[in-house]
């Protein structure tokens, strides 16, 4: 979960919230995003998100901006501070702008109809279809915006390359 989406939820509140109120909001947001366990709820098998927001410098940074304006008129590619002078560049933006949508996929593999970062299987996926749905959304951001997303979840006993 993101300070933003945090800062959205209690934006209009008056006063500091509580902890428990902290507690609730990450679990209202998470659960929104299928990042719960929820009974009946597909899209919460997932590994959560599955790509790494880019940090780049602020070259790249502008170079997407303008491509972003090109493809996208009028929305900007959501961006924060990375550190030490880099930026962070929203994955699930480059995604979607990519023409991977909630909801996107094949068979039992898929992209949450809730978050389009999170791949998950809706019953009966296999490694293989996951992986191969992971190398398709990156081959298409490659393609589109020239970045390569890095996984987030460890992958245990497959060959580096993946």
């Amino acid at each position: 979960i993101e300070y933003a989406d945090l800062k959205e939820y209690f934006s209009g509140l008056p006063g500091t919230p509580s902890l428990q109120q902290v507690r609730d909001a990450v679990r209202t947001v998470r659960q929104s995003k299928a990042m719960l366990i929820v009974e009946g709820d597909e899209d919460c098998r997932s590994a959560g998100s599955f790509f790494k927001n880019p940090i780049v410098d602020a070259a790249e940074a502008a170079r997407i901006a303008v491509l972003a304006n090109q493809l996208a008129p009028g929305k900007d590619i959501p961006q924060h501070a990375g550190g030490n002078g880099q930026i962070k560049l929203s994955a699930a933006w480059l995604v979607e702008h990519a023409g991977i949508q909630k909801g996107y996929g094949h068979g039992p593999a898929g992209t949450s109809r809730k978050h389009a970062l999170a791949i998950v299987n809706r019953g009966g996926a296999t490694a293989r279809d996951i992986i191969n749905l992971k190398n398709e959304i990156q081959q298409r951001v490659r393609d589109i915006w020239g970045l390569r997303l890095e996984p987030e979840p460890v992958f245990a006993g497959f060959p580096e390359e993946i």
